[in-house]
């Protein structure tokens, strides 16, 4: 992947929400400055990309934080796709997703027994959806995950928001 000189205008916006002088309703998920390698709405073979794609120069295991206040509601296991992902609920309705995940959270969050759990029950490595009862809460800037490149491509992070 290289990385994009052109950005897309959603992404210029929520770009200049990060930036702006207000406190942004959005934060950065990684302590790394971001650099898009795709962008929204980019053009695949069978679909359009659905969010942006933040490098982390080649590395795995970049820690992954929660953009906002929310629940995590549903995680995803898969062998391709996304692979592993988060699904997390904001107060006002705002879903953001974060995706192509090494690992999720486990000494706080208790995510990757939730995991287990559903690998147990349904006997399969890649038990796809798994939806969280009750949900588990976080906070602004929470760890939730660690970077990967668990589903398709090279290691990068997806990150999608979601209405």
């Amino acid at each position: 992947m290289r990385a994009r000189r052109f950005v897309s205008s959603p992404i210029l916006i929520w770009a200049a929400a990060l930036l702006g002088a207000s406190a942004p309703p959005f934060r950065c998920p990684l302590n790394v400055p971001p650099v898009l390698v795709a962008s929204f709405a980019e053009y695949r073979p069978d679909h359009l990309h659905p969010g942006i794609d933040f490098s982390t120069s080649g590395a795995t295991g970049l820690s992954v934080f929660a953009v906002a206040q929310g629940e995590v509601y549903r995680l995803k296991r898969e062998w391709r796709g996304y692979g592993r992902a988060i699904y997390l609920k904001h107060p006002d309705g705002t879903i953001s997703v974060y995706a192509h995940l090494e690992r999720f959270e486990e000494a706080k969050l208790g995510l990757e027994t939730r995991v287990s759990q559903a690998q147990r029950t349904t006997r399969s490595r890649y038990p796809g959806d798994i939806y969280l009862d009750p949900p588990v809460k976080v906070s602004r800037g929470q760890l939730i995950a660690f970077s990967g490149e668990s589903g398709a491509g090279l290691p990068h992070l997806h990150f999608e928001i979601r209405k």
